[in-house]
């Protein structure tokens, strides 16, 4: 092989790699349009979709009412129907209206028993939230008084149902670290232990040749 067929195959290798490097320049900027479009086009689907769904709901709402307007045409006629049967009956009529009326005093009733539940539900679920944030405030400034670790205080007055103050702060001093160079406190011997009494007859000068020999030993 002649160095000029080498020379050429080079540069033709070169060409090749810029070409290459072209090629996934091209590749790069073609992904991220293709990215771009997907995003637009997710947005206008999900804009689709929330138009479609408002759409529904509004006819779903339309019909109801419909429905409910016959119901409420059919009740009307069954009514004029039962009244025209008591027409030349007072009694009979008085007593189907107050039939209607006390079914309509139970429906209300009922009515604002449900909503005093709903009512009271939302109050209990209130409660609780308020509770549930004092106890996060009490239990935060305790660990901080005491220097404790506030996730293991709290778990433990949840545990053992402690709420007020005074218990989460009792609760949180057992947990409090004990002081590392705390020394245990001197005991001093009297004298009065097992075989300490002879020291009593003893000189000074004898306690003290005494005390160096059991030193020594």
């Amino acid at each position: 092989m002649t160095d000029e067929t080498v020379a050429q195959n080079r540069d033709t290798s070169q060409k090749g790699d810029t070409s290459g490097g072209e090629g996934s320049t091209s590749t790069e900027t073609i992904t991220k349009a293709q990215m771009d479009e997907a995003v637009r086009k997710a947005a206008s689907d999900a804009l689709a979709k929330a138009g479609r769904d408002a759409k529904a709901l509004a006819e779903r709402e339309a019909k109801l009412k419909e429905q409910e307007a016959k119901y409420q045409e059919w009740e009307r006629r069954q009514q004029e129907a039962e009244e025209e049967k008591y027409s030349k009956d007072p009694d009979g009529l008085r007593l189907l209206k107050e039939k209607r009326a006390i079914k309509a005093e139970r429906e209300e009733l009922e009515r604002l028993r449900k909503e005093h539940e709903s009512e009271k539900a939302t109050y209990a679920e209130r409660l609780a939230k308020a509770e549930e944030m004092e106890l996060e405030l009490t239990v935060w400034r305790t660990a901080t008084e005491k220097g404790v670790d506030a996730e293991k205080l709290k778990a433990k007055a949840v545990k053992f149902g402690l709420k007020t103050p005074e218990q989460i702060t009792e609760l949180a001093e057992t947990m409090a670290p004990t002081t590392a160079t705390q020394k245990p406190p001197l005991h001093f011997d009297s004298g009065k232990g097992a075989g300490g009494n002879y020291l009593s007859g003893l000189s000074p000068d004898d306690k003290i040749a005494t005390g160096l020999g059991k030193i020594k030993r």
